[in-house]
């Protein structure tokens, strides 16, 4: 995760650090084991923010 903010010992899910995925301002969720990518997810062990019961626990802020 270096190349994205420059450090290495950071919290994120392997692809995107937390400090570079957060916005100041805005409503921000992360979510414990859920991974950015879907590439090697199987949606039970490694799910992913698109796997269908994790976005049971982010969808409703879009609809509200």
């Amino acid at each position: 995760m270096t190349g994205v903010c420059g450090q290495a010992d950071v919290w994120g899910d392997g692809v995107v650090p937390e400090v570079s995925a957060h916005l100041e301002g805005a409503l921000n969720i992360s979510l414990d084991g859920v991974y950015h990518s879907p590439v090697g997810s199987d949606d039970v062990s490694t799910p992913w923010y698109g796997s269908p019961a994790v976005v049971e626990q982010w969808i409703h802020h879009l609809l509200a």
